[in-house]
């Protein structure tokens, strides 16, 4: 019984161990806990960076993946940034500012969301903020 008590201790311990290492080597831009979808349809997220610079990375994203962006405004505490796919569903992404180093991030895709595309363009917003 201690013996397969030790065991499974260390199974769980290497696991933690693993997975703690795989996300180190994901190298994200993202703080605070993993992003997390909802059940409205929004991918909710907190970047590492001013709100500035998570706002032009945003706008930038959009544009890298070909969706035209119809809404681009921000003053010192907000951000939004719309678009319209090809399909006329549109891409709200709506930033607010935590702290001086960080800014919270929501994006839904159409109506009723789409979360493997509104991941896809968090991971484009953190490939675009080095460049900002």
């Amino acid at each position: 019984m201690r013996r397969t008590f030790t065991v499974f201790i260390l199974i769980i311990g290497l696991l933690m161990m693993s997975l703690a290492a795989f996300e180190g080597c994901l190298g994200r831009q993202v703080a605070g806990p993993t992003p997390t979808y909802t059940a409205m349809g929004e991918l909710k997220a907190t970047l590492a960076a001013p709100l500035p610079k998570a706002y032009r990375a945003s706008e930038a994203a959009l544009r890298d993946l070909g969706i035209e962006v119809t809404e681009s405004k921000a003053d010192q505490l907000t951000g939004k940034v719309q678009g319209k796919l090809t399909d006329e569903r549109t891409v709200n992404i709506d930033l607010r500012s935590v702290d001086a180093n960080s800014s919270s991030v929501d994006i839904r895709v159409g109506t009723l969301g789409d979360e493997p595309f509104s991941r896809r363009i968090l991971s484009q917003i953190e490939k675009n903020l080095p460049k900002f």
